[in-house]
């Protein structure tokens, strides 16, 4: 009967999630004070503490519940075991002896309205135990009920509850089952009673489970745990577990369990965590969106800078031939009387100049048109041997004005490629005029040819000024105008990217190697058949 009554105070203390639950008698005489836990939860505690009781209870045994509550003996209790909330229940109010429900926990709100309504539930039965089982002892005159009916009110008890409720023996077979808990996996009853619980179990979680069976049957206390159920048609449910092995003179007769269907909210924190995991994935994308946002911006501001350095740039390099156009043309159209010398001088700078204007105005449609997609290469075969000689002969004369010296070695044999003649004639060009431009007095410009198997190798090298090694990078970058130390640089700054534009459309390729003060080699290889 004791055992019964202490599965009623163990389940009391599931249900409620409490650490302890007990009855607790007070009986004072006119020779002595007398304190006494009839049914505990945990015996090794309920000894210290009827002790400490027995050592700290005050002369007066406080009348009710309220008293006890705020005795010192209680108030120790709170400091020495980390109590955070204590309830009690006088279950005879009207008696001389006071018989105490107790109950203890960490949780500092654990005993709200909600857990109270849950306790009041099992206060009749209780009381109705206690009759049965302490009836002698305690001389109590209230009629007492039968057992049967008893059952019937504990049953009632675990039935009224939506949760899983079950007992196993001490093999792992279900005795007992609550309805609202064999529903919960979709079986009766009966179905469900005669099984083992590992065969509900999901086989993955079986493992984590036995670890914490063994818990429970060593450490004697109570032990939650998460896991997964499979109901009668294999659907998976998630549980949270609450389980205290029953001892019946010192041996352990089964296990008592209390069962949460926490399905939703496992799902739910699946989904939290799935969102976290998203969350993280896209802040990363966004961040690097972000930086790739700025870089974008600080690429486009730098463009614009120097889009706007290559409009000045333009805007002076045609302003200048225009200027003296104009200015020669107005003094030949003002003074009718000039000499013909001076008139004769005034017509060549005009032609030179308007010469200067035309190429830049036709580099300039070359770099709109290389930008445009849709401009298509002209490509023929001939001998790039006959087109640089003609290369040659027209820049030598340039050369010469500046007292350099332009050489030309290159096989005697023709060397036939196919490619635009007229785009490749201005690429080279392009690289010769800057290697004239940049040599001072007395040095060389040397123009060197190697034929290989499927492609030809052509080497612009000059003894000239040099360029920066830093600045090397942004030769080929569109309205980038290289500055050279000590040196003026005429032109409007996308000669070299008109020059690699033409190369790579032929699928070809152009290095620049140079030192500061002791000049620059330009190498540009490209296939011979370049269908």
């Amino acid at each position: 009967m004791k055992n019964n009554f202490k599965n009623i105070l163990e389940l009391t203390k599931l249900t409620s999630n409490s650490l302890l639950f007990y009855i607790l008698q007070l009986e004072k005489t006119s020779q002595n004070k007398d304190l006494q836990i009839l049914i505990s939860t945990q015996n090794d505690f309920a000894k210290i503490h009827i002790d400490s009781l027995n050592k700290d209870i005050e002369k007066t045994i406080p009348n009710d519940a309220s008293q006890l509550k705020y005795s010192d003996s209680f108030r120790n209790l709170q400091n020495t075991y980390s109590v955070k909330s204590i309830y009690l229940k006088d279950l005879f109010p009207e008696k001389k002896n006071k018989i105490f429900l107790v109950g203890i926990s960490s949780n500092e709100t654990l005993f709200n309205k909600n857990t109270k309504d849950i306790l009041e539930l099992s206060i009749p039965i209780i009381k109705d135990f206690y009759l049965q089982t302490f009836e002698a002892e305690t001389k109590l005159t209230e009629n007492t009920i039968t057992q049967n009916s008893i059952e019937k009110k504990y049953q009632f008890l675990i039935d009224s509850s939506s949760d899983l409720i079950f007992t196993l023996d001490k093999s792992g077979i279900f005795i007992n089952v609550n309805k609202s808990g064999a529903e919960n996996l979709q079986y009766q009853i009966d179905e469900i009673i005669g099984k083992h619980i590992f065969d509900l179990i999901e086989e993955e979680e079986k493992q984590n489970v036995t670890v914490f069976f063994n818990k429970i049957l060593s450490t004697k206390k109570p032990v939650k745990f998460k896991t997964i159920l499979n109901d009668k048609y294999s659907n998976k449910v998630w549980f949270e577990i609450t389980a205290h092995s029953i001892v019946d003179s010192n041996k352990i007769i089964g296990m008592l369990g209390y069962a949460k269907n926490i399905t939703r909210l496992q799902q739910s924190t699946n989904q939290i965590e799935e969102l976290k995991t998203k969350y993280i994935e896209a802040s990363r994308l966004i961040e690097i969106e972000r930086d790739r946002a700025k870089q974008q911006i600080s690429v486009l501001e730098e463009l614009n800078s120097l889009k706007n350095e290559f409009i000045s740039n333009v805007s002076h390099e045609l302003r200048t031939p225009l200027a003296s156009i104009i200015g020669f043309s107005e003094t030949l159209h003002s003074d009718p009387d000039l000499p013909p010398e001076m008139a004769k001088e005034f017509i060549s700078i005009i032609l030179t100049e308007g010469k200067r204007l035309a190429k830049q105005i036709n580099d300039i449609l070359d770099f709109s048109k290389l930008e445009s997609t849709d401009e298509v290469l002209n490509k023929t075969q001939f001998d790039i041997i006959l087109m640089l000689k003609d290369l040659v002969s027209i820049f030598e004369p340039l050369a010469k004005e500046n007292s350099n010296k332009l050489t030309f070695s290159a096989p005697e044999a023709e060397i036939i490629i196919t490619a635009d003649e007229e785009r490749i004639y201005k690429a080279i060009s392009n690289i010769v005029s800057n290697a004239i431009k940049f040599t001072e007095s007395g040095g060389r410009i040397s123009i060197i040819v190697q034929d290989f198997l499927k492609e030809v190798e052509i080497i612009i090298s000059d003894t000239g000024i040099g360029i920066p090694h830093e600045e090397i990078p942004k030769l080929f970058q569109k309205f980038n105008k290289v500055h050279r130390p000590g040196a003026q640089t005429p032109g409007a700054g996308f000669g070299l990217v008109i020059t690699k534009k033409i190369i790579d459309a032929h699928k070809g390729l152009i290095q620049i190697k140079s030192e500061l003060k002791k000049g620059t080699s330009v190498l540009i290889r490209l296939p011979k058949n370049n269908k």
